[in-house]
């Protein structure tokens, strides 16, 4: 980076890559990136999948994974740039768990990663010992068709301005928890490498998520962990609601003025809410 507004996370990020630098596995032909860290599995503390939100690099969880990888094996992939399927990501995750030899995970998703790891599950019930989702809703068949428009619109505009418009959606997202102006600086960086068909393909797969199918929040209750913020600029009180509805009896946890971002206003905290919830006996 250019400048460096937080020698702190700077640092921290510098030391993750250095240790963990990216892997590549080719999946139907597509290159999937993701990072990887942490002993290898053990019986008694699941791996974790970190999935990452719409900018879709795994990169960005490294604070968490730092956290979590003391304990537990740590995967975070990154969105190929060609997907245009909720199927392709989730069976991209399954192709990057089975050659790291993982059977079964913990899932972890945040806002689209959450809507993603709800269809994971869905998808492969038996390797979820346990389902965290965090600042995001359940699918909503009415939003599909205007994800979808916006892929159409977003295909045709001109990069530039679509970068404008993702900075733009970042910062309302980080609003309140980046005072040094790392993650703003970060999601420049992020952003700078991204095109409209990048954009346009991440509204395509999140059409086909609110779409469905919908994972059965009652047989997965006991597994899930749901995670919220009392003050979230992007999920509305009345999403939270309705997740917490489709999940009757899983675990809660409120995070005090989150944002939408908890994980990078409370890492530690966060770290150990999630650590805590891993160390319950999976209930598959």
């Amino acid at each position: 980076m250019a400048s460096d507004p937080s020698p702190s996370l700077s640092t921290q990020l510098a030391a993750f890559r250095q240790v963990h630098p990216p892997r590549t596995r080719i999946i139907d032909g597509t290159a999937c990136q993701y990072y990887s860290a942490g002993p290898a599995t053990q019986p008694d503390q699941p791996a974790v999948v970190i999935l990452p939100g719409l900018l879709g690099r795994g990169e960005m969880s490294f604070q968490l994974a730092t956290w979590l990888k003391r304990c537990h094996r740590v995967i975070a992939p990154s969105w190929p740039r060609a997907a245009d399927s909720a199927e392709q990501l989730a069976c991209a995750v399954a192709a990057i768990l089975d050659g790291e030899g993982i059977v079964q995970a913990a899932v972890v998703g945040a806002s689209f990663g959450g809507l993603l790891a709800q269809r994971f599950a869905l998808r492969y019930p038996d390797r979820v010992t346990h389902l965290v989702l965090a600042d995001t809703s359940v699918p909503r068949p009415d939003r599909a068709a205007a994800n979808r428009r916006a892929a159409r619109i977003i295909a045709v505009l001109p990069s530039r301005l679509v970068r404008w418009l993702l900075r733009q959606l970042s910062s309302r997202a980080m609003r309140g928890n980046d005072p040094s102006g790392f993650w703003a600086q970060y999601t420049a960086e992020v952003v700078a490498g991204l095109s409209a068909d990048d954009l346009a393909s991440r509204y395509r797969v999140a059409a086909d998520l609110d779409a469905g199918p919908t994972l059965d929040g009652r047989a997965f209750a006991q597994r899930t962990l749901l995670l919220e913020s009392d003050d979230d600029p992007i999920v509305r009180k009345e999403a939270a609601r309705a997740l917490r509805e489709a999940f009757p009896g899983a675990a809660l946890h409120v995070f005090h003025k989150g944002g939408h971002s908890p994980a990078i206003r409370y890492p530690e905290q966060y770290a150990k809410v999630l650590a805590d919830f891993f160390a319950r006996p999976a209930v598959l």
